[in-house]
């Protein structure tokens, strides 16, 4: 039987491990529900409070434009309080990616601080502070060092839930404003594409003020080759302003260029929407006039 500091110190191990290995599912198997996380020596950095899918995501995201990567980490010390513990260790970190111009490696190197809880499946990272003490190579590897936060996955994912919390402003912020919304299969009466933030402003005010409420649940996330791009399968379920349900399943590619949506492109059943959607309730919801 292994010692709880044998096995935290291999819970910080993990990390470096699933990263370089790009086994995101097992990353996350590391981490709490919710993570803080502070990256404020790294470039474009940021302290906050991140939802595990989206900081896996958001790592996906940027390893995706990476070619190998390997993170050494040595020289643990841990410290154990009841259910609660701390692990610091340095690390050296080199990142392989053909760029345009430059030096195709970057080394970065410095100390992760780690927080971790005790729970039923085992240690888990509840915070985690990485700290650069130095780097040499070109910093162009990391993409000009544009926050994780930024990929296709997680500006997708923060899209949803902003409209599943109710939120248009957050959600709209995280469109570009030129951007296209394409719905191949809308029903007739209703248009093939909407153009700009402020269209879609009207659509989502429209919607969250018409529905008693609004459920979008994300079923899956698929990440491309080109990492502009990432697939998201979700279901919507409303309480319409009748008080009749609408249930559909909804199959959508987001192009995100720099942080921000350029495309959203949506496949759902029209025949699901022609048969539980009133004339009246589409009247009330729909002030742009698309489903």
């Amino acid at each position: 039987m292994t010692s709880d500091r044998q096995d935290i110190v291999d819970t910080c191990v993990r990390y470096g491990w699933h990263a370089d290995l790009r086994e995101w599912d097992r990353m996350a198997e590391l981490f709490t529900e919710r993570v803080d996380l502070d990256t404020r020596t790294m470039p474009g950095g940021a302290r906050v409070t991140v939802g595990r899918a989206d900081m896996i995501d958001g790592w996906a995201g940027l390893f995706a434009t990476l070619g190998p990567t390997q993170h050494i980490m040595a020289n643990h010390l841990v410290q154990i309080d009841g259910d609660t513990a701390e692990c610091v260790a340095q690390f050296h970190a080199q990142h392989l990616a053909p760029v345009p111009a430059g030096d195709d490696t970057l080394v970065i190197a410095g100390n992760y601080r780690f927080g971790l809880v005790r729970k039923a499946e085992g240690w888990r990272i509840h915070a985690l502070t990485i700290s650069q003490t130095w780097s040499s190579g070109n910093l162009a590897v990391l993409g000009g060092g544009r926050p994780a936060g930024d990929s296709a996955p997680a500006v997708a994912r923060r899209f949803l839930e902003s409209l599943d919390a109710g939120d248009v402003d957050a959600a709209i912020a995280c469109l570009a404003h030129d951007v296209v919304q394409d719905m191949p299969y809308s029903p007739p009466g209703y248009p093939k594409q909407l153009h700009g933030a402020d269209t879609l402003r009207g659509l989502w005010t429209g919607l969250t003020e018409a529905t008693q409420s609004m459920k979008f649940t994300i079923v899956e996330v698929r990440r491309f080759t080109d990492p502009e791009w990432v697939f998201v399968e979700f279901t919507a379920d409303l309480v319409q302003p009748s008080g009749a349900l609408y249930s559909n399943h909804y199959f959508t590619f987001f192009h995100v260029v720099d942080g921000l949506i350029r495309v959203y492109r949506e496949v759902y059943d029209p025949l699901v929407f022609a048969t539980d959607v009133s004339d009246e309730d589409r009247a009330a919801m729909f002030r742009t006039g698309q489903a």
